[in-house]
C-alpha cells in the first residue's frame, strides 16, 4: 500500500515469480514502526515468543515487525496523522544525524547509514519492514546520546575536584549516565554533584547507579579526554549514605 500526496491508502503490488511483493509509504512503515515500538513498551523485539508476565500469566510477545505489518497489511487506518508525524521527525532526526556525522569526521554506524539510505524512498517492500522498525529505538539513542553530550558539555568550564586522591567524601549524586562495562563485569557511572562538578565510578551494584546520595574514596583527580577535557573526581570504595 502505497500513502500518497492526498492522504489517502492505495495498493501497490509487484510481482516476484509465483510471490507478490507488497510496497508501502515509507513513512507508513516508520509510522507503524512507532506504534509498535509504543506496544512493546519503547523496546525492539526481533522475534515473537512466550513468556510469563510480572503476574505469573503467560503471553505472546509479538516482534515489532510482525506488529508493524499486521498493521500495514489489516489495520492501516490505526495510522493517524501525530503517527506520521512523529515518523517524519524521526526519519528527519537520523538522516540528520548521518549528516552531520559524516561531514564531521565521527563515526556513524553503517546500520544507521543503512536506515538513512532507506529513507531516501518515498516507497519500501515488505521486506524493508524488519529494518524500518528499528528507527524509533535508534531515534530514542540518538536522543539520550544527544542529551547525554549536552549534560557533560555544561560542566566543561564548571567541575572542580571534590578533593585529592585517597580523600573520603559524600556526594548528592545525580547520575547523567550509566553503562555495563563486559570486559570487567561492572557497571560505569557518570554524574554530578549538587554543584555541578564531574563525578564518575565504577561498581558491581547497579542499584548504586542512579541519582542519590553517596560515599566513596577519591580515587583519581584529573582531565578527562572523554568529558570535554572537563575534571573528573573519580571514586572507589562506593555506597549509599542510608
Amino acid at each position: 500500500m502505497v500513502y500518497n500526496r492526498r492522504n489517502k491508502i492505495t495498493a501497490n503490488y509487484r510481482k516476484s515469480g509465483n510471490y507478490q511483493i507488497t510496497s508501502y509509504s515509507t513513512l507508513d512503515i516508520v509510522a507503524a514502526a512507532v506504534i509498535a515500538y509504543r506496544k512493546n513498551n519503547k523496546k525492539v523485539e526481533r522475534d515473537t515468543f512466550t513468556a510469563n508476565n510480572e503476574a505469573g500469566v503467560k503471553q505472546t510477545i509479538t516482534s515489532n515487525k510482525a506488529l508493524a505489518l499486521g498493521i500495514l497489511k489489516n489495520f492501516p487506518d490505526q495510522i493517524t496523522q501525530a503517527d506520521r508525524d512523529e515518523a517524519q521527525a524521526i526519519i528527519q532526526s537520523i538522516q540528520g544525524t548521518v549528516t552531520m556525522g559524516l561531514l564531521s569526521g565521527e563515526r556513524v554506524s553503517d546500520f544507521t547509514k543503512e536506515l538513512a539510505k532507506e529513507f531516501e524512498n518515498e516507497v519500501s517492500t515488505e521486506y524493508k519492514v524488519g529494518l524500518l522498525a528499528y528507527a524509533p529505538d535508534v531515534y530514542e539513542g540518538t536522543k539520550q546520546r544527544a542529551d547525554i553530550e549536552e549534560k557533560t558539555a555544561s560542566a566543561m568550564y564548571t567541575s572542580e575536584a571534590l578533593g585529592k586522591v585517597g580523600d573520603r567524601v559524600r556526594v548528592n549524586f545525580t547520575l547523567i549516565t550509566k553503562k555495563y562495562v563486559q570486559s570487567i563485569s561492572c557497571f560505569s557511572a557518570t554524574g554530578t554533584d549538587e554543584k555541578g562538578n564531574l563525578v564518575q565510578f565504577l561498581t558491581g551494584k547497579e542499584e548504586l547507579c542512579q541519582s542519590q546520595e553517596i560515599e566513596g574514596k577519591i580515587k583519581t583527580v584529573g582531565i578527562s579526554q572523554y568529558h570535554h577535557s572537563a575534571i573528573v573526581t573519580g571514586l572507589n570504595y562506593v555506597k549509599t549514605t542510608k
